[in-house]
């Protein structure tokens, strides 16, 4: 995924209004997008290297790659990918790490599992003895009430959160390890 605000850094506001075909005189220029307002619909500010198009309902303001998204009509992402191109610049195109996701603050996950029912029609097959090494359960009360919930965690092992299931069931040969 391209970083915008790095292709933005890379990419003066007036550049992109030349790649985007327009004609700018006294830092203005017609919108081609918006079709109206005239020959000073587009505003460039080189100091902030922003726009604002004055013809554009609510006004719009943005960098150069949201200048290229108005101009020639499509998403952030193929304007900065069309300016990438274009100007052939060098951008960092990974994703940052994720935060890891942890369980919401305030929740006790030991307690609330304390209180799933592990013998319960809904978990006909599946052993209690399993339910309950596992945290499987049918939720008593609150938002989940009276279906299968589940504990999700994540890559380290973390508790999340508890899901609820329908249509849990297990294969007739399966064991637990």
């Amino acid at each position: 995924m391209i970083k915008f605000d790095e292709v933005a850094k890379q990419v003066s506001i007036l550049r992109a209004a030349e790649f985007c075909g327009l004609t700018v005189k006294q830092y203005r220029s017609p919108c081609p997008a918006c079709n109206q307002g005239g020959e000073r619909a587009l505003q460039f500010f080189t100091d902030t290297e922003r726009f604002k198009c004055w013809a554009y309902e609510g006004k719009m303001w943005g960098d150069s790659v949201q200048l290229v998204s108005h101009v020639k009509g499509v998403r952030q992402g193929e304007a900065a990918a069309m300016l990438v191109s274009h100007f052939s610049l060098k951008v960092d195109n990974e994703k940052a790490p994720e935060k890891p996701k942890t369980a919401p603050q305030g929740f006790d996950p030991a307690k609330y599992r304390s209180t799933l029912i592990t013998e319960h029609e809904l978990l006909s097959g599946i052993p209690p003895e399993l339910c309950e090494s596992a945290g499987i359960g049918v939720a008593p009360k609150g938002a989940h009430q009276g279906k299968v919930v589940v504990p999700l965690f994540n890559q380290a092992g973390e508790f999340l959160v508890y899901a609820s299931v329908t249509g849990l069931t297990l294969p007739k040969n399966w064991r637990p390890k």
